[in-house]
């Protein structure tokens, strides 16, 4: 933690975010980079969408990224409307143990 610029976590039970400040004490967004690594990370699902989009240069559905942020339950379509390449049997391991709803 000495070495990192920011550390930002929540619990799925917590209210709110927590931080770690730097031990040189707190610094502006912009300077730990937060700002530009997290910006994409809103609330707001078309700015995830568009992020993607870009950097994944292919379309990526709103409807899809509005499900996952709305905490709707994974199932094979949506999986597959996200990543062709995958199904929902390649990723429920992960989702169980983040606590994601299938």
């Amino acid at each position: 933690m000495d070495m990192a610029s920011f550390c930002i976590w929540r619990l799925q039970t917590d209210a709110n975010w927590s931080v770690v400040l730097p031990a040189s004490g707190p610094v502006s967004p912009k300077e730990d980079g937060s700002a530009e690594l997290l910006g994409i990370l809103d609330a707001n699902p078309e700015t995830y969408r568009s992020w993607a989009t870009d950097y994944y240069e292919r379309e990526i559905l709103s409807a899809a990224v509005s499900a996952i942020y709305g905490h709707q339950a994974l199932s094979n379509e949506l999986v597959a409307s996200l990543n062709a390449e995958l199904a929902l049997s390649d990723i429920s391991k992960d989702a169980v143990e983040i606590g994601y709803p299938i």
